[in-house]
C-alpha cells in the first residue's frame, strides 16, 4: 500500500516481468525467458539481471521504477510503452513466420 501511495501503482513479480519482456532484448543482453538460473539453480538473480537489462534497453529512468523484495514497481503509464513495443514485435514475428511458412 505504501509503494502505491508513493506513486508506483503498477507492479510485476520479477520473474513475470523478465519472462514477459526478456524476449525483447537483443540476444547478447539477456536470455530468451530471463529464467535460465545460475549453477545453483537460482532463478531470482537471473530474473533480476534480466529486469535491469530490459529497463536499461527501454531507457526507463531510475525514478520511474523501484525494486521491492520480489517485485518491480512502476509509475503510472510507464509499462504501456513497453507493452506497445511487445505487441508490435510479436505481431511482426507472426507476419514473418506466416511468410516463411508460405
Amino acid at each position: 500500500v505504501r509503494i502505491a501511495k508513493a506513486g508506483f501503482p503498477t507492479r510485476f513479480a520479477r520473474h513475470e516481468f523478465a519472462a514477459r519482456f526478456g524476449s525483447l532484448l537483443p540476444p547478447l543482453l539477456g536470455t530468451k525467458t530471463g529464467l535460465r538460473g545460475d549453477k545453483e539453480g537460482n532463478e531470482e538473480g537471473d530474473a533480476d539481471a534480466t529486469c535491469r537489462a530490459v529497463l536499461s534497453h527501454f531507457g526507463v529512468p531510475a525514478g520511474e521504477y523501484a525494486f521491492g523484495a520480489t517485485k518491480v514497481f512502476f509509475r503510472a503509464g510507464r509499462v504501456g510503452a513497453m507493452e506497445d513495443t511487445r505487441r508490435r514485435t510479436l505481431a511482426a514475428t507472426l507476419v514473418a513466420q506466416k511468410h516463411a511458412r508460405g
